[in-house]
């Protein structure tokens, strides 16, 4: 099982959509459907693929963020700033995936 790291592991529960934004295309090839373990600061659980979407970043659209699991996140402005904190020569032409998934119940 793949393992996706957070610096702000906070989700929307069970049933609720959520998205992340990653830089480039690495997480481009994950299928929906397959289970991705969340881990960071604490936390360790079980996400499934929804759907997915490589693009440019400038060519993200509010609908695009707008379930990300950091409330920041929803809005374009804040993912840009906590992208460029994560990655400093993070640009508006950068490579990004949003992978769309859901928490399976903790257990």
């Amino acid at each position: 099982m793949r393992r996706m790291a957070f610096s702000n592991p906070v989700f929307r529960e069970k049933g609720l959509l959520n998205c992340t934004v990653r830089r480039g295309d690495h997480w481009g090839s994950v299928k929906i459907g397959d289970e991705v373990s969340m881990i960071g600061k604490g936390v360790d659980r079980i996400a499934v693929v929804k759907k997915k979407l490589i693009c440019v970043f400038e060519d993200l659209k509010k609908i695009d963020i707008s379930c990300a699991h950091d409330k920041k996140c929803r809005e374009k402005d804040g993912l840009f700033e906590v992208m460029k904190a994560l990655y400093p020569d993070f640009a508006p032409s950068s490579i990004v995936t949003v992978v769309y998934f859901e928490m399976k119940e903790k257990e």
